[in-house]
């Protein structure tokens, strides 16, 4: 799609009001292919960026593409990097930079995931921990967007919102940044001085670790341990560096004000039930031939498809996520099951937090996924009823607690009870836990794939 169709169905749009919603769906749809296509910089076409960049408040919903935004602090170990491309010498001479000046971290003037990935500022965030390693403390621009999700909405703020060109290539390697690495730089600092932009002489080096670890050699191995802090996890998402954002940090406050307003439009309303039918209607109502008809009935056929297929691989992405906290709960319960103790009261009531952590990672892990995933598949009904099933669990595990609490409250705990307490725990409290586990078990072992409903 070009800015060329873009005009083409403002053009069908004013000429045919009554078909005006059909074709606001499907330019939603449109939105949402050029949404996807922003994870590279190169793959945004300017005109559509400015499109995209101006029109959330215009999409019929002035809050859908709201994403809150505002200054944060971090620990600086916590945060990991979305680009493989970085040079080792410029952060450890940023990191001396920052002992030198006495002002170690501080804000990157870079933009910070929900996921806590780092869009730019790479080099000052790992400085920061080579110089002070877990102490270190940074400031950015906080986003409470995923990552994969915010890379597409920067490369479509650079290019529609700050009249970006092109993205910055990258040097060098993620995968240098290690101790031994480290080490043979700062000797030879210490030997010969640092060059660069901002060079330091060779007793300059040698001043700035005598003063901030007690020696050269404590420097030297300090800074070098350091940097195996820095996060090498590069996620899977993360593009080259020259299709990365460019956003300057005198650019941030504009940045903020547009994602807090809702301003780019990422986020197309889902729902575009009968786009493709009601698009083929207007199609045929125009006359034969025509350049609008064939651009509409193109688009129709191709965005349909493209949307299912999209739809498709998001459920069958989202189902496996949920099968994973699912096995993962289910496996750790049989494992309790099979080391409770039979025999000692107390060490059995105190195994049933273990059994309430199981639940409570499991209940978490899946809630994570419902924003990015579940809400946005066409698992949402099988959510539901998977909650009520483990509150069910839930409840089974009180019972467990509750017949033990009577148990102790009985003196059970006391030694010469042994007997009594296995043969209650066997026969009457583990049966009762393990037939609401093999109900669940049975329920949710596998999970059916569906079909997207478009």
């Amino acid at each position: 799609m070009n800015h060329h169709t873009i005009k083409m169905l403002a053009k069908i749009a004013r000429e045919n009001p009554k078909h005006h919603p059909a074709l606001v769906r499907l330019a939603d749809q449109l939105g949402e292919r050029v949404v996807d296509k922003a994870k590279a910089m190169d793959s945004v076409d300017p005109q559509l960026a400015k499109w995209l960049a101006n029109s959330g408040l215009e999409d019929g919903d002035r809050g859908d593409d709201v994403i809150s935004a505002g200054k944060a602090n971090y620990a600086a170990t916590s945060l990991k990097p979305s680009q493989t491309t970085m040079v080792l010498p410029k952060a450890v001479g940023m990191a001396l930079g920052q002992l030198k000046q006495g002002k170690v971290g501080g804000d990157l003037g870079a933009i910070i995931s929900k996921d806590r990935h780092i869009l730019d500022g790479h080099h000052r965030w790992a400085a920061a921990i080579i110089a002070a390693g877990p102490k270190a403390k940074v400031g950015g621009l906080g986003v409470n967007l995923a990552g994969a999700d915010l890379l597409k909405v920067l490369n479509i703020a650079s290019k529609g919102l700050f009249n970006v060109r092109n993205g910055k290539p990258g040097k060098g390697a993620i995968s240098t940044f290690k101790a031994a690495n480290t080490r043979k730089l700062l000797q030879e600092f210490v030997e010969k001085g640092m060059g660069g932009n901002y060079p330091l002489s060779a007793d300059e080096v040698k001043d700035i670790l005598e003063s901030n670890f007690g020696s050269v050699e404590a420097g030297i191995e300090q800074m070098a341990a350091n940097t195996d802090l820095v996060s090498k996890k590069v996620p899977d998402w993360a593009p080259d560096r020259k299709q990365m954002p460019v956003i300057d940090e005198n650019k941030l406050p504009a940045a903020a004000k547009a994602l807090n307003k809702g301003q780019i439009n990422w986020q197309p309303p889902f729902g575009e039930v009968d786009a493709r039918a009601a698009t083929i209607r207007l199609a045929a109502s125009l006359p034969k031939g025509s350049e609008e008809r064939r651009v509409l009935l193109n688009m129709a056929v191709k965005v349909a498809d493209e949307a299912a297929e999209k739809r498709e691989r998001h459920n069958e992405e989202t189902r496996k996520l949920m099968l994973g906290w699912i096995k993962g709960g289910i496996r750790d319960m049989d494992k309790w099951v099979g080391t409770l103790y039979l025999n000692d009261l107390s060490k059995a009531y105190n195994q049933v937090s273990d059994l309430e952590g199981v639940l409570n990672r499991m209940r978490s892990g899946l809630s994570d996924l419902e924003y990015d995933y579940i809400m946005r598949s066409d698992y949402g009904d099988f959510y539901d009823e998977l909650q009520d099933s483990i509150y069910d669990l839930e409840q089974a595990v009180e019972s467990v607690e509750h017949d033990l609490t009577q148990m102790i409250d009985k003196g059970w705990a006391d030694d010469g009870y042994e007997d009594q307490v296995q043969e209650e725990i066997e026969e009457e409290i583990l049966p009762g836990f393990e037939n609401a586990l093999d109900s669940f078990r049975r329920e949710y072992r596998t999970i059916r794939k569906v079909k997207p409903r478009l």
